[in-house]
């Protein structure tokens, strides 16, 4: 028998609760050390870097879309609150792909395409890229932090606390 002992966290901060009515948060909002809002999260300094924080018990996995070169470009993925990174040397988009998803959980540097509001996986990868670093999840913080990619545009980065 296979199964998972964590539990994915609904909210990333106190704020994202209002819109679901709970009866007893004030029993455990205090335990978790949610945000009161996102104002310090999201991106940052001309979209190259997302302001996160981990909460949870356990480090999590994200993704990250971000804009593929049309040139061959070096690239730095990382993170400060442990400085880790992923270093891509003369990363460059094939075929038609304008973006790219780094997945930490199946560390995958996928491409992909845009069509009416949707990222769709074209089935190339990018890890060939990778010159330096190791894929990394999201180190526990109770305080802000920042991930952060040079030389490129950060679109999105989607991530959830895991708790036991």
């Amino acid at each position: 028998m296979a199964y998972w002992p964590f539990a994915r966290g609904r909210f990333l901060t106190q704020a994202d609760m209002l819109y679901e009515p709970h009866s007893n948060v004030s029993e455990w909002n205090g335990a978790i050390g949610l945000l009161e809002n996102a104002s310090s999260l999201g991106i940052r300094n001309a979209n190259k870097s997302w302001n996160v924080y981990n909460v949870g018990d356990a480090p999590c996995d994200f993704t990250l879309i971000f804009d593929l070169p049309s040139t061959a470009t070096n690239l730095v993925l990382s993170e400060s609150k442990t400085n880790k990174q992923l270093v891509f040397t003369g990363l460059v988009a094939q075929n038609s792909e304008e973006f790219a998803r780094y997945n930490s959980k199946t560390q995958l540097v996928e491409g992909l395409s845009y069509n009416n509001g949707v990222y769709t996986p074209t089935g190339s990868t990018y890890n060939r890229f990778i010159t330096a670093g190791d894929f990394f999840k999201l180190p526990l913080s109770s305080t802000v932090y920042a991930v952060s990619m040079d030389n490129t545009t950060l679109v999105s980065l989607d991530y959830w606390f895991l708790f036991y």
